[in-house]
């Protein structure tokens, strides 16, 4: 999958919007960040971006990524 551009991204950022408002909480649970992490940090799709580590498919910053209760894997790891 091509890295994603700004259009990409923000149609990745309001999915992940309206899956939140239906599940009704905003942040994951510890055990669920930490899963999310353990994936993420594997995949070669991590990557530094300005500084920070980000998902080179969705654009997303991995720490707010794993953190956002509505959020998935574009690659459906999780």
């Amino acid at each position: 999958m091509a890295e994603i551009g700004l259009i990409g991204q923000a149609k990745s950022i309001l999915a992940t919007i309206r899956a939140t408002l239906k599940d009704g909480h905003i942040l994951a649970t510890p055990e669920v960040i930490e899963q999310r992490a353990a994936i993420c940090e594997a995949c070669p799709k991590l990557r530094v971006k300005k500084g920070k580590y980000a998902c080179v498919t969705c654009g997303c910053g991995f720490k707010r990524k794993i953190a956002v209760s509505g959020s998935s894997c574009p690659l459906g790891k999780w």
